[in-house]
């Protein structure tokens, strides 16, 4: 009997401590686990700053566009294309927040 007592101690226990940290996971990045904004993971980022350069880096380049038989390709900076990263950041907060 004492086995159990000690199982069920430990499972209270742990039970009792997932709370804190899930708060601790949402106050520590501005990304949950698993989220992932223009197609890019991002959740080992912490600052806001380091999510904009990220997805920069993957959005700042050429794509190519048919028309029929014709390619074109769009350069970012021809057609005006931005990035709104806090917007997407407050988005990605609503999963953090439940």
């Amino acid at each position: 009997m004492n086995r159990f007592w000690r199982a069920v101690f430990w499972l209270v226990l742990i039970l009792s401590i997932f709370p804190l940290y899930t708060r601790y996971k949402a106050a520590a990045a501005p990304i949950p686990p698993g989220v992932h904004l223009g197609g890019v993971e991002l959740s080992r980022l912490k600052e806001p700053d380091q999510v904009q350069a990220a997805l920069w880096e993957r959005f700042d380049e050429p794509i190519a566009v048919y028309f029929g038989d014709e390619r074109l390709i769009l350069r970012p900076e021809d057609v005006d294309f931005q990035l709104d990263v806090e917007r997407m950041l407050a988005e990605a907060q609503q999963y953090l927040e439940g």
